[in-house]
């Protein structure tokens, strides 16, 4: 797939310099994430409560405390386009150049996913019955879509790992607060272990070998809060709450999550 748009530097910056479609955030506080893939990623807090992640690469300079970070496009949306520190430009794209960008992305993300299916399958059958049996409409449906797959797996594999080691719907509102990845994973870690010593004091084999499985596959943890992130703490949610799955709905790819109490009757 070929970007199609042809354009200068010159012509990219007289429509930065007209582009009005921007906010500017305080940045209050910068930590490193060596957790990142590569040299790790600057995080950034802002002030209103927003977070700012983006590589540390050759080129990019650290952000620091104090700054004035102008963000082009949708920050809490996850639309953002352009971002400059104190003026100065760290990445733009026009409002064209953003929809192409997009395009090439999912386009990459579908491939990428059919690539993948037979690994995603392996995870699936991993899976507990009725924890499969919320993924078997994904998976056998007419017009298959890899990447709403993908999705759908990510969110039912996740929220059911974190539903194995809380032990109820707050200890989900509190793992749901912490904005840190770093922090996530460690909390995650430390979840397990408390969850595999309260298994082995009731003689619960089978937790016991689910929860290996939760600590073999925890790397999921150590990824970034994404775009599903609400929905996958909304399942563990819905499991510790009433020990039924969630059924998943999926519109234009956007994977989101709805009570279906009756789904596996």
């Amino acid at each position: 797939m070929k970007d199609e748009l042809q354009m200068t530097e010159a012509d990219r910056e007289g429509i930065k310099a007209a582009d009005k479609d921007y906010e500017e955030y305080e940045v209050l506080e910068v930590q490193l994430d060596r957790d990142a893939p590569g040299k790790g990623d600057w995080v950034c807090t802002l002030e209103h409560g927003f977070h700012l992640r983006f590589p540390r690469e050759k080129g990019n300079k650290q952000p620091k405390a104090g700054q004035t970070a102008r963000i082009y496009g949708d920050l809490d949306e996850g639309g953002m386009r352009g971002l400059d520190l104190d003026a100065e430009g760290v990445f733009y794209r026009t409002p064209d150049e953003q929809v192409v960008h997009l395009t090439k992305l999912e386009w990459q993300m579908r491939e990428d996913a059919k690539t993948h299916l037979t690994d995603l399958d392996k995870r699936v059958e991993a899976l507990p019955a009725p924890i499969r049996a919320v993924l078997t409409p994904y998976r056998e449906a007419d017009g298959f879509d890899a990447l709403r797959y993908l999705n759908a797996v990510g969110v039912v594999e996740q929220g059911y790992y974190l539903s194995l080691v809380v032990q109820d719907a707050f200890a989900v509102e509190v793992f749901a607060s912490l904005a840190s990845r770093a922090k996530r994973a460690s909390v995650f870690r430390q979840m397990i272990d408390d969850a595999k010593k309260r298994a082995e004091d009731d003689g619960d084999a089978a937790k016991l070998k689910e929860l290996a499985r939760a600590e073999k596959d925890q790397h999921w943890f150590d990824m970034p809060a994404d775009e599903n992130f609400a929905e996958i703490l909304q399942f563990a949610r819905g499991l510790v709450e009433s020990e039924e799955p969630l059924a998943l709905t999926a519109d234009d790819g956007v994977v989101t999550v709805q009570s279906a109490d009756d789904m596996l009757k």
